[in-house]
């Protein structure tokens, strides 16, 4: 190895040690959940070309997120933050949790917590600082109207080829495919009572690297690719408070020891007769 290798190695060491650990994030009640996931070759999109719907992001800063009636009926305001973190990190900040023996034996597990809205704002605002928040979808849901917060891209790649020519010397012509991967989150809101109930599916595909699944002439013509994607599907019914906060988590990342949590903010109408807490 090296010399400067020797060198350099033990001051990064102590840099490392001597950084303070992340703050415990309080956790409230537990959120039941329902998830299923899978790793698959990716499906193609169409070659045209997909038109992806813009995500609306507020600009960074304190919460915006008002309680009340938004046009016509009542609605929901929904603010979501789509967090990137080690996994040793996501394990410290919801520590509550992940101490217990089943997610310590999987080294992940996943769940919903509520938690302190301004403990959970503070945390974002850290991670927003240095760069580890992926997305920050905003939405306004009528009740018993689903809306949709949509953050996507796509990766191309040779999925195929195709012939041409006759009794001219044959030529092939690379197809190529558009292979769509990233954020979708639908939400509706309903009365139920005196409480609005959240209805949240978080739908996450992480694209995987592409993997040669043919060559032809030992790849001295060309190869195809098909990527393959790992997909996430989280999904709750949450009763939520005028003014809420809650975290879900933890999800795999196509990149070793990286997991995604989601926190999410939510405004409604405050039950009748009640003032909201500002």
């Amino acid at each position: 190895m090296p010399r400067s290798l020797l060198l350099v190695v033990p001051f990064a060491f102590v840099a490392c040690a001597t950084a303070p650990p992340p703050a415990a994030l309080p956790l409230g009640a537990p959120i039941a959940t329902r998830y299923s996931g899978t790793v698959a070759p990716a499906a193609a999109s169409d070659p045209a070309g997909l038109t992806v719907p813009p995500v609306v992001t507020p600009t960074p800063g304190e919460s915006t997120i008002l309680p009340g009636d938004h046009g016509d009926g009542p609605s929901a305001t929904v603010r979501t933050w789509i967090v990137e973190l080690p996994l040793a990190e996501a394990r410290q900040v919801l520590a509550e949790w992940s101490n217990s023996r089943v997610v310590r034996d999987l080294g992940f597990g996943v769940s919903g917590f509520h938690v302190d809205r301004e403990a959970m704002l503070a945390h974002v605002a850290r991670w927003t600082d240095r760069g580890a928040v992926r997305d920050q979808p905003f939405v306004v849901a009528r009740f018993d109207q689903t809306a949709t917060m949509r953050s996507t891209q796509q990766t191309a790649a040779v999925a195929g080829f195709v012939f041409r020519g006759g009794a001219e010397p044959l030529m092939l012509d690379p197809t190529i495919a558009r292979f769509e991967h990233g954020t979708a989150i639908d939400v509706r809101a309903r009365q139920d009572g005196d409480s609005a109930v959240i209805a949240l599916d978080w739908q996450q595909s992480e694209l995987l690297r592409p993997r040669t699944i043919a060559s032809l002439y030992g790849g001295a013509v060309g190869s195809m690719e098909v990527p393959v994607v790992m997909q996430h599907r989280l999904q709750a019914d949450v009763a939520v408070a005028p003014r809420d906060a809650m975290v879900f988590g933890v999800l795999p990342t196509g990149t070793p020891a990286q997991v995604l949590l989601l926190c999410v903010e939510t405004g409604t109408p405050a039950p009748a007769g009640a003032v909201a807490a500002r």
